[in-house]
């Protein structure tokens, strides 16, 4: 992850927040101490891009090195891109009674012959090691370091 950059940021390039959202700095108070002292606000302001719709967002301010009031919504570096988009990811199947599948768990791709008419059906499985390999590394490339 690229670091945070202030400059950047207030040159129009979106910033990753700590709870995975992408966030814009539009303005620095700072610049203009007589606003910022009657204000009593954090210097830096913009706006988080929210999860529910697409062109959705709220408005939100942050103290010059990323920090908000909610750690969710902290500057933990500068936004980019996810490197795979899941729409390119292959779909998962419903496996029958002892056909082969692997799914992914927290200690990586597993390979599984359980599903029985019994259990009802099985959700992310998949056919090949390979696809469920490319789930596991899309999770692992949307989480958040802290």
């Amino acid at each position: 992850m690229k670091e945070f950059n202030l400059d950047a940021a207030l040159n129009g390039e979106p910033v990753k927040l700590a709870c995975g959202r992408k966030a814009y700095i539009l303005y620095d108070l700072s610049r203009y101490p007589e606003l910022l002292k009657h204000a009593n606000r954090r210097p830096l302001n913009g706006l988080v891009m929210s999860d529910c719709e697409e062109n959705d967002c709220y408005p939100a301010s942050w103290l010059p090195d990323g920090k908000n009031s909610f750690d969710q919504d902290n500057v933990i570096g500068m936004w980019e891109e996810p490197k795979i988009r899941i729409e390119d990811l292959p779909k998962p199947f419903y496996p029958k009674m002892g056909e082969w599948f692997y799914y992914v768990n927290p200690l990586g791709v597993v390979k599984d012959t359980r599903a029985s008419n019994y259990t009802g059906p099985l959700y992310g499985c998949f056919k090949t090691e390979k696809d469920a390999q490319k789930w596991l590394d899309f999770m692992k490339s949307m989480m958040v370091a802290r």
